[in-house]
């Protein structure tokens, strides 16, 4: 095998994000006898990507995103909570839906029985991530979770990549593979960091990219790491 170690983003590589953030949404909403109608997730969706992208990039810090996203919501649709509050309440919400996106077990039960070691790298909330990973189902076949707010720096920066490779046992850069969809946070952090990486382009956009390898499904993936097509 041309890689050993995978590092595996979590959201929307694995995971189904919008699935769970549309479920935690929809479940807070109506604890305030509020509609989770589609104007509101969709408004929410624009104004927390908006927030996420910005962080990437460096601009803001991970507290502006928690702290700024319901505020901006609700007085862009002039509802009258407290968007502070309401943002914890929807974080223990979030951190019970560890909903995969179809295929993501059975890739990563393959790709550990094929021998990989599977990591996974996401930068988000600790406590939610990882009580939304201990209910994905997908626990046995990883041997670390990694999280930007516990290691305390996030992708893209390359001192996060740095800190996970010098936290797993005899890591071996030249053999170690970033796998994630966002070109921002995991394709860009991955190639700063001198790794390898692999964009899961889910959504077929066919936009040009710097990864090394582009897939657009899971059985695409498999065949890449397993079929000896590397």
């Amino acid at each position: 095998m041309r890689y050993t170690t995978l590092l595996f983003d979590a959201d929307e590589t694995l995971m189904d994000f919008r699935r769970a953030e549309q479920l935690a949404l929809a479940d807070v909403l109506q604890q305030h006898g509020l509609p989770a109608s589609k104007d509101i997730l969709s408004a929410y969706h624009t104004i927390n990507s908006e927030l996420w992208e910005r962080y990437n990039r460096g601009e803001i810090e991970k507290s502006e995103i928690t702290s700024t996203r319901f505020v901006r919501l609700f007085a862009l649709l002039s509802i009258p909570l407290d968007g502070v509050s309401f943002n914890e309440r929807y974080l223990d919400c979030l951190a019970l839906h560890g909903e995969l996106l179809p295929g993501a077990e059975e890739l990563c039960q393959t790709l550990y029985r094929a021998g990989f070691s599977l990591y996974i790298i996401t930068n988000g909330i600790g406590r939610v991530q990882k009580s939304r990973f201990a209910r994905s189902g997908l626990a046995p076949y990883f041997q670390g979770v990694f999280v930007s707010e516990t290691i305390g720096i996030g992708k893209p920066h390359r001192e996060f990549f740095d800190r996970v490779l010098s936290a797993i046992p005899d890591s071996d850069p030249s053999r170690t593979l970033v796998i994630g969809d966002s070109l921002s946070a995991d394709i860009a952090g991955g190639i700063a960091a001198g790794l390898d990486t692999c964009w899961c382009d889910f959504q077929k956009t066919g936009q040009a990219h710097p990864a090394r390898y582009r897939v657009e499904s899971f059985a695409l993936l498999q065949s890449l790491l397993t079929g000896g097509t590397l």
